[in-house]
């Protein structure tokens, strides 16, 4: 029995649909969300307080977000692990648009290298690999 080709495609956003979402797939999300509406305190709730580092991410963070105006997209590439830690690979892209009149406009793309460990019930970021993707605006 063969399918018409039509039908085949129509099938398929089903099947693409219906696959499950890793469990970091949210917390990218919104994160990027977070990023897009210069919410600095909603993209900090990401990122584990423990880790390396946090207090310069909590910087640069708060200068970006104050500075410009941003888009940014974060696409899952690769994703690895179990139940209470977790590894991925991410395209991170970031349109920033200082506030200032005149002022300049960067275009970020990196591939990022997350870790991620589970804090009771939610995932947080352990580690970011490069750093410099959270730089404030360069003016």
């Amino acid at each position: 029995m063969t399918m018409p080709r039509r039908a085949f495609l129509a099938l398929c956003p089903v099947v693409l649909l219906g696959e499950q979402k890793p469990p970091i797939y949210e917390l990218l999300s919104r994160m990027a969300s977070y990023f897009s509406d210069g919410n600095a305190a909603g993209v900090m709730t990401a990122f584990s307080k423990s880790m390396p580092g946090y207090a310069t991410i909590e910087a640069n963070v708060g200068a970006l977000t104050a500075q410009a105006d941003m888009l940014c997209s974060i696409e899952l590439l690769d994703e690895t692990g179990g139940e209470q830690a977790r590894a991925a690979e991410v395209d991170w892209f970031f349109e920033i648009k200082s506030k200032e009149s005149n002022g300049p406009t960067e275009r970020r793309q990196k591939n990022v290298k997350l870790t991620f460990r589970k804090e009771g019930k939610n995932w947080k970021i352990a580690s970011v690999d490069p750093l410099s993707i959270l730089d404030p605006l360069r003016i």
